[in-house]
């Protein structure tokens, strides 16, 4: 890969193509999770878009509505709890095998990772205390 063209494969990763592939794959995600929920369980998870720069996962329980909200702010991509904390975080860039990837914290992960990081909590865990009503801020 002596000759690669690294600045037209840099010109093509950018966080905003990223962003939107992230946004698709959250939907399936939400999705899915929404159909592997137990016989009986009456939790919601739901997806929703607001703009091209946001989007959310809710989870809606009896006791209250939780969700990670998905924004990209200029060249970053992070996810927020509902009490605007960030979950996780990233930029992108071309890896060691010119593969272009979300850098987070320090090293290259897998989309899916990112995805995981966001969501893992909202999906699998339950919270301790009282959730809130959650309102939609942009």
């Amino acid at each position: 890969m002596e000759n690669f063209d690294w600045v037209s494969a840099r010109h093509n990763c950018s966080a905003g193509i990223i962003f939107r592939l992230l946004k698709d794959h959250v939907e399936e995600d939400t999705k899915k999770r929404q159909e592997l929920r137990p016989r009986g369980d009456t939790t919601m998870f739901r997806f929703e878009s607001d703009t091209a720069a946001s989007f959310f996962v809710f989870k809606q329980r009896e006791s209250g509505v939780t969700a990670v909200k998905f924004t990209l702010q200029h060249d970053r991509i992070i996810a927020f709890d509902d009490n605007q904390r960030e979950l996780v975080s990233a930029s992108v860039g071309l890896d060691g095998a010119a593969g272009c990837k979300l850098f987070v914290a320090g090293q290259f992960v897998e989309e899916w990772e990112f995805r995981k990081r966001a969501l893992d909590g909202l999906f699998f865990v339950e919270p301790k205390g009282q959730t809130k009503p959650w309102t939609m801020q942009t």
